[in-house]
């Protein structure tokens, strides 16, 4: 692309990164069509945008990948403590807690 119509392209891509600072360049395939673009923008404005690497397939999945069951690592926490000392009323303020003492009707020698 050359002449007037990169120059336009480029001047829009400028004035949209102004209003959104946060914005970032990216292709739909591999990344070489935004490298260039990035290159353009670069030169055009002095200033670098940030872009997507592997474009919006390889980001897309990432996403997939990260989001399977499989790799959602849990972390288990243990909560102990003496009597009294609050440990359910811990465990009611936390999503996915399991209270073992309760299901076990607070025969908690069980669990020694």
């Amino acid at each position: 692309m050359t002449g007037s119509v990169k120059e336009a392209r480029v001047k829009a891509w400028i004035e949209f990164a102004d209003a959104h600072p946060d914005a970032m360049l990216y292709c739909f395939r591999g990344g070489a069509r935004s490298r260039i673009s990035q290159e353009w923008f670069q030169e055009a404005a002095g200033r670098e945008i940030l872009r997507l690497e592997g474009g919006y397939k390889a980001f897309r999945n990432y996403l997939i990948d990260q989001l399977e069951p499989e790799a959602i690592v849990p972390k288990p926490v243990l909560l102990g403590g003496m009597t009294g000392c609050g440990k359910t009323i811990v465990l009611r303020h936390i999503a996915s807690a399991v209270d073992l003492e309760g299901l076990a009707n607070h025969r908690g020698s069980s669990f020694r």
